[in-house]
């Protein structure tokens, strides 16, 4: 792939259009192709391993119905091979199925239900333990070497397909088609996200399949800024991250603190779009071809099965009928015309979908008879891709013509966001590209609650009103931190982000940047979260222990305050490491935390911020890395959300300092326990107010022994 910059200025409007709520993320299976590894080849191997197994012993004793499907399989689609081996064996084979997705889906959800038909007709003792024998030795034979075995067969099935009626046979052809493809094995398609599951059997059931993509897009929806999303994926990972984003188990409401939009649903038939997802302040899930969940839980009840089997769209005619007859198509017409798509992981190359598409977007196109004024930017619609794919631009052009907007360049438009593969080397890929999305939007919450809520959270924990000079000295400087400042030597975030290249240097950047608000921040309000919970509750309940355990996600917006003393924590922190001459990054742990180092070299110095006094000794939050000290400047149940200034007058002398709380450690421990500076000290050191202090005394402050 050619070298491209980083798609800043996109992102940026990318990032706008999420503020005002005007977004809707449509995600594709490019989103999970490095996360499941279930690639169209993948999973035309196993179909065609089980069909050529199936065949081969079904006619071991009478040979007829299996060995006419395989000849039936070979002429169809121009197969290679005389022997099982041979055909499953040909890379050329798999990828000649892969690219007749639907079409090859169908031949095989009907020669399924052939073969059931056939083994439950003839009476015979079960097959299944011959099969997976040979689906073995068959699987071994595929370049892609797929480990995990396939399914036995279900006797249920070949009781469904018993009956003496097609449409019994075509759901028990499609049921083993869904269980071949692996549905129903958590190694294939994994995740438990039932909100009857434990919290900590969600986690854990995942296996490190959740990419920081899937954490954003739950965050996104907990801030309430893009309650619904589309998929046309069946797997779980979407919901996974919901769950784990605190979206709270409709079975214990009481598991995470109360927020704006609590609880989600995934929307995956017909019957779910009519009866749920309609209740105030909550979040969708849109599965338009069916989840895999709900096959789950309607697998065991024959009736059930096949009528949710209607709603799950694999093969060519359901892909046709589709457009015509679909809750999910009149749904999607709706979004386009009212709402920015934002295309993640999606090749547009489906014909079916590709034109709904494009008939919209040309629809509303014709509306427009003026002359073009507006700027392709303007586009609802952005696209991230690999490569400036024709099915993408084709779709980014008919959305510019649909706002009256002027037609972007031949080959490449405004609202495309490039990436790399999550296994190159090159800068950026698409997680990178969401983290960056992810903190400017956060970033612009911190800006909106610097100018709402600063004042009255300052009043509260400073014992009275600060002077407007102060108050603007902090905006100020945050802005400056984020957007940069004419005439200075140091870039703001946005500004550094515009010089990103494919780089080393530029990744290292990057993630040091979204560290602030992907890690900080996000802990730091968690941390903020637990404290209130204790104060209210007047005590430590049974569900402080997993959120304190848990990586879920508070919203900014929930309290305006609480993100905006996070902002102005950060700005003390920065100053006081400046002043100290101390280089500062953040670390990746779950409760928030900086590493602070003489000049870029040597070990460095972990400051925790930490809510303390309710958790076992020695359970402390990992971090990444191996510090020399270790600090934990502790907040208490009344620091809420900070502890408040000593001295309730504003007449504290400016060089003031933390008191701590347990008496100084003076020998070199490897850790220790402060009282977190009060909010005096933390307002000076924000405001640039601190009169000449010495390092000792920041040091002294920061924990240095």
């Amino acid at each position: 792939m050619p070298s491209m910059t980083f798609p800043a200025t996109a992102l940026e409007r990318l990032s706008a259009r999420v503020l005002e709520g005007d977004v809707v993320f449509f995600i594709g299976s490019g989103a999970s192709i490095d996360s499941e590894k279930n690639s169209a080849a993948r999973l035309m191997g196993r179909l065609l391993v089980r069909l050529l197994a199936f065949a081969e012993v079904l006619d071991g004793d009478h040979p007829g119905t299996g060995r006419a499907l395989r000849d039936d399989l070979v002429h169809t689609f121009g197969l290679d091979g005389t022997t099982a081996e041979e055909i499953a064996g040909s890379e050329q084979n798999i990828s000649g199925l892969a690219k007749s997705y639907y079409e090859a889906n169908e031949w095989f959800c009907s020669a399924y239900g052939t073969l059931l038909a056939q083994a439950a007709r003839r009476r015979e003792r079960p097959v299944s333990r011959r099969m997976q024998t040979r689906e073995q030795e068959l699987l071994a034979c595929l370049k892609s070497a797929d480990a995990v075995a396939l399914d036995p067969l279900d006797s249920a099935l070949l009781q469904l397909a018993a009956k003496d009626d097609t449409l019994s046979h075509r759901a028990a052809g499609k049921a083993l088609f869904l269980d071949t493809m692996g549905f129903g094995n958590l190694s294939v398609m994994g995740g438990k996200p039932g909100k009857k599951v434990p919290f900590r059997e969600v986690e854990s059931s995942y296996e490190g399949r959740l990419f920081p993509r899937h954490h954003i897009l739950a965050r996104f929806a907990r801030e309430g800024l893009c309650p619904a999303i589309l998929t046309t994926n069946f797997d779980l990972l979407v919901e996974g991250a919901y769950r784990l984003a605190g979206f709270r188990d409709q079975l214990r409401d009481d598991s995470f603190p109360a927020t704006m939009i609590p609880d989600f649903q995934t929307i995956a038939s017909p019957e779910d779009f009519f009866t749920e997802g309609k209740a105030y302040r909550e979040a969708i899930v849109v599965k338009m071809h069916g989840c895999a969940q709900r096959y789950r839980d309607v697998r065991s009840s024959p009736e059930a099965l096949r009528e949710y089997l209607r709603s799950m769209v694999f093969t060519y005619r359901e892909i046709q009928n589709w457009r015509e007859d679909s809750w999910a198509a009149d749904y999607l017409r709706t979004l386009l015309r009212t709402r920015v798509v934002v295309f993640c992981g999606y090749s547009l190359q489906d014909p079916v979908i590709h034109d709904t598409f494009r008939t919209v977007y040309e629809e509303m196109a014709r509306i427009r008879s003026a002359r073009p004024t507006r700027e392709p930017e303007t586009a609802p619609a952005f696209f991230f891709g690999k490569a400036r794919q024709f099915h993408g631009m084709a779709v980014l052009q008919a959305a510019t013509a649909a706002v009256g907007a002027k037609p972007a360049k031949p080959g490449t438009h405004p609202n495309f966001l490039p990436f790399h593969f999550r296994h190159a080397p090159e800068f950026p890929n698409f997680d990178e590209l969401l983290r960056w999305l992810f903190h400017l939007t956060f970033r612009a919450r911190q800006m909106e609650c610097l100018k709402s809520d600063l004042r009255r959270i300052t009043t509260l924990l400073l014992g009275g009103p600060r002077p407007e000079s102060e108050l603007v000295a902090v905006q100020e400087s945050f802005a400056a931190l984020v957007e940069g400042k004419k005439g200075e030597e140091e870039k703001g975030e946005k500004e550094m982000a515009q010089a990103w290249t494919t780089s080393a240097g530029s990744r290292r950047e990057h993630a040091e940047i979204c560290a602030w608000t992907d890690l900080f921040h996000v802990g730091l309000l968690r941390e903020f979260s637990c404290g209130d919970v204790v104060r209210r509750r007047q005590g430590a309940g049974l569900d402080l222990g997993m959120m304190r355990r848990a990586a879920w996600y508070y919203p900014a917006m929930q309290d305006a305050s609480w993100t905006c003393w996070g902002a102005v924590v950060e700005m003390a922190l920065r100053a006081m490491a400046k002043r100290a001459q101390l280089d500062i990054t953040v670390s990746d742990c779950r409760q928030p935390t900086i590493l602070i180092r003489q000049a870029g070299r040597g070990t460095p110095h972990a400051i925790t911020i930490h809510f303390g006094g309710f958790e076992r000794v020695g359970l402390q939050a990992r971090l990444l890395g191996h510090p020399w000290r270790r600090v934990f400047w502790e907040l208490g149940p009344d620091d809420a959300p900070w502890r408040r200034a000593v001295e309730s007058t504003c007449a504290r002398p400016r060089n003031a300092q933390a008191v701590p709380l347990r008496p100084p450690v003076r020998r070199k421990a490897a850790r220790q326990i402060l009282r977190a500076p009060d909010a005096m000290v933390i307002w000076r050191w924000a405001t640039g107010t601190v009169t000449k202090p010495d390092v000792a005394s920041v040091k002294q402050t920061l924990g240095f022994p």
